[in-house]
């Protein structure tokens, strides 16, 4: 049977009385290779602006697929992309020829983005402070989904994670190659989502499942103790076929 869990936790595991614990800072780094990489952002950045995000990397174009277009563009090539691709916003660097059609201008949490480095680059890592984010990934039925997980190392195979849910067993998902072209997985019952990895994962009907946990704080930034609060409540949820345990 899945349970529902509800914790309360006291101020007092907390920094008491600045509101966001500094804790809640952190870093996430993202080893870049030449040519395109497919990145999950899962924190709130700090700051958000692109041109800062990127300044002193030889990024060459950022790529975020706006789900909000009724005809979903899943491309085999990233190279064919161009900037005004329907369901696309794309960001240039300020001395590039194209930064004039760039409309991409911040980033945001728990975002999937295509990450264009140049190809005569050396493999840079990208390290980025933000604030941990709950934002839940909507999944839109009949398409593929651009979309990112958050995984431990031994986190779920893909035919685990989608276990019960009917839009999303069986279907297929794609990883981007280091050659650069989106390559369907041979075996969802062995592959695991990686941290930090976007991928397109078809999704043949209505479907909720992000994770084997959801974890609901009520709000996306997570706890926040502030003023005379003293009580809140995290809600768990075991999303998965079998029993889990869960440390605290």
């Amino acid at each position: 049977m899945k349970r529902l869990l509800r914790i309360f936790l006291p101020a007092l595991a907390f920094v008491a009385g600045t509101g966001i614990a500094a804790a809640q800072w952190v870093q996430r780094t993202y080893s870049l290779q030449p040519g395109w990489n497919a990145v999950f952002l899962d924190v709130l950045p700090e700051p958000a602006e692109c041109d800062l995000l990127f300044a002193g990397l030889p990024v060459e174009s950022v790529w975020d697929f706006n789900p909000s277009v009724d005809s979903p563009q899943f491309v085999q090539d990233p190279s064919t992309l161009i900037p005004g691709a329907p369901g696309w916003l794309t960001w240039f660097p300020p001395a590039s020829p194209s930064a004039g059609v760039g409309n991409l201008f911040i980033l945001r949490d728990a975002r999937p983005y295509l990450i264009k480095l140049a190809e005569g680059a050396a493999p840079v890592n990208w390290t980025v402070t933000g604030r941990p984010s709950l934002r839940k990934l909507t999944w839109r039925p009949g398409g593929v989904n651009f979309v990112g997980f958050r995984a431990g190392d031994t986190g779920p195979t893909f035919q685990s994670l989608f276990a019960g849910e009917a839009g999303l067993v069986g279907q297929p998902v794609y990883t981007l190659t280091a050659g650069g072209a989106w390559q369907q997985l041979a075996n969802l019952a062995t592959a695991r989502p990686e941290s930090g990895r976007a991928y397109w994962v078809r999704c043949a009907s209505p479907a909720q499942r992000t994770a084997t946990f959801e974890v609901d704080a009520g709000s996306r930034a997570g706890l926040e103790f502030s003023g005379p609060t003293s009580e809140l409540t995290l809600r768990l949820r075991n999303t998965s076929t079998g029993a889990r345990s869960l440390s605290l």
